[in-house]
Formats: C-alpha cells, structure tokens, sequence
C-alpha cells in the first residue's frame, strides 16, 4: 500500500498560519504587556531651566526588546538620544542628565518596534526671577576616624518641608549609606567603618523635591597623634624629644607611628610666624629626638605630615 500526501483544508492551512507564529514567540518576546513609563520631566509640568529633572523612564512592564528615548524641542531637534536594550532578567530604567535647556517647550517620547510611539511627555521652561529653592546637603570637608565606628553628620539648606536622600558612596566595596530629610529634618548621620578604605566619599542625589537636590563629598582618612617636649637648656642647645602615632584599623587603637619625617619650627615671639628649624625622622617605637641651637628663649613646634590614609598632626608648641 503506498502512501500519498493529503492536502489540507484551505481553512486549516490558515488557521495554522495564525498559530504558529503565537507558538513560536520567544520569552523575551512575550514577556511584558505594558509600555515604557516617563516618570521625569512630568507631562505637563513647567520647569525653572536650571531646575529641569533627569530623564527618567522606567520599562519594567514593558516587553523585551529595544527601544528608542529621545528629547526634542519645539521644532523637532533632537537634543538627546538613548538606545535601550530590555532583556530577560533585567528592568532597566534610564537616568540621563538632561542637557541645559533654553525658553522652549520639549518631548520626551519612547519609540518601540518600526519607530513606533509608545509614551511621551511634553514640558515647558520658565525662566521668571531667581530659580527655585534647592535642597543640599553639606559634609564636613573632611573627617578624622579614630574608632571602629565614626559618625558624620550631614547638614542641609534649603529643604524646608522635604523629603529626599542621598546615596554615600566611598572607594570601597561596602554597601552605599543614605542620609537624608524628612519633612525637612535630618534623619541622623552615616557611620564610616575603620573596616572600610578612606578616601573620598560622596553623596549623590536620589530621586526627591523634584528632582532639586545637591550633593557634596568629603575626604575620610585615620587620625594621627604627635607630641614635643623641650628639656633643659644648657648654654644656647635645647633638647627637644617627641612621638608620633597613627590609628591603626587592625588593632582599633593608635600605634606608634614608625620611620615617618617629622618637621620641627620654630618662632620668636607669641605673634611671630613660624619658621622651618629641621627635619627629623621617628624610630622604630615613633620617637624622635634633636637639639635646637639658640641663645635665647624660643616657641617649637613639631608636624608629621599626612599620607593617602592618615592625617597629619601638628603638636602644641613649647617654649625654651
């Protein structure tokens, strides 16, 4: 018995063709059944142009695939443009600065597939007296840690009743600390960990009063300690003894600080400018000893200087 081919139904050819390319679709094709949401600049919202919001767009709901944000003017320039890739396993959102703007309005619009429209939000400028209020934050310029944990307590202007945070970011691997307000109060300080490498820390703005926040750094290193003692003058030579010591994280306490130079200076009078006398250099127990030459009575003072970790230390004058 031989066998011959059967020829469909034109019908179910077609109902096949239909089903197919549904069975055949990928799982990044498939996922998603929303669309690209634009959370900043908001439609319809009207801006101080130094006070314009990054762009913000979220694609969470959206499908798989690529996309297209751009930032156009009134006359349809293209003043920023982003290629999104959406792929499994990732939500992307984009945060990008938008570029200073002059006195227009501007859209912002995400295109899908075949440049397709999916969102957009259109928004104007103002440029009327002074900008609006901003909320920053200040750190200290610097902070000296000298315990397993050391507070730093962020100050900040212009918050008023806001609520906003910052993320405090440092050299190295630990988890960003947020600092921030609370209807306008501080919601307390950030803990640098002697754990934790110094360097440069820096606070930068969360999304919050509008977008209108400010940011600042500050530079963290681990204390240092020096002290100079004057013994008895004999004729015109006067011994001066010293040490130097450092925070040492390793033992969470100072140690004396080794073969580290130490300047020494002196000055004539209470009013007087110091002047350099002579370089010194600590022994292996952070000690350091030198005689000064003068006939007559003197105030000295002895300074190690700082390193990309600790800082430097000035001792308290004595006088011979």
């Amino acid at each position: 018995m031989s066998l011959r081919a059967r020829r469909l139904p034109l019908a179910l050819v077609a109902l096949i063709a239909l089903v197919v390319p549904v069975i055949g679709l990928s799982a990044a094709e498939g996922v998603g059944t929303g669309v690209p949401v634009i959370v900043t600049p908001v439609d319809g919202e009207t801006y101080h142009v130094e006070e314009v919001p990054d762009l913000h767009v979220d694609f969470a709901d959206a499908p798989y695939g690529d996309y297209r944000v751009e930032l156009t003017d009134s006359v349809d320039q293209v003043l920023l443009g982003v290629d999104v890739e959406h792929v499994e396993a990732v939500d992307p959102e984009v945060f990008y600065a938008v570029p200073r703007l002059g006195l227009d309005a501007y859209t912002v619009t995400v295109y899908g597939a075949a440049e397709a429209v999916l969102a957009s939000s259109t928004f104007g400028t103002f440029d009327l007296g002074e900008p609006p209020a901003r909320c920053t934050v200040d750190l200290p310029a610097k902070v000296t840690a000298v315990a397993r944990y050391t507070a730093v307590y962020p100050t900040f202007d212009g918050c008023g009743a806001v609520t906003a945070s910052w993320l405090v970011d440092g050299p190295g691997s630990f988890a960003a600390r947020t600092i921030g307000v609370s209807g306008g109060s501080s919601l307390g300080p950030w803990r640098f960990r002697d754990t934790e490498s110094p360097g440069v820390f820096r606070a930068r703005p969360q999304l919050g009063a509008g977008g209108s926040l400010g940011g600042d750094s500050t530079v963290v290193k681990f204390g240092s300690r020096i002290s100079l003692a004057a013994g008895t003058r004999s004729g015109t030579r006067v011994p001066l003894t010293g040490t130097a010591s450092r925070y040492s994280p390793a033992a969470h306490a100072f140690r004396r600080w080794a073969d580290r130079p130490i300047a020494i200076s002196y000055k004539d009078c209470a009013a007087c400018p110091w002047k350099f006398l002579a370089m010194d250099r600590t022994d292996r127990y952070g000690g350091f000893t030198l005689t000064a030459i003068s006939g007559k009575a003197r105030y000295y003072r002895a300074t190690v200087g700082e390193t990309a970790t600790a800082w430097g230390r000035t001792s308290q004058p004595v006088r011979r």
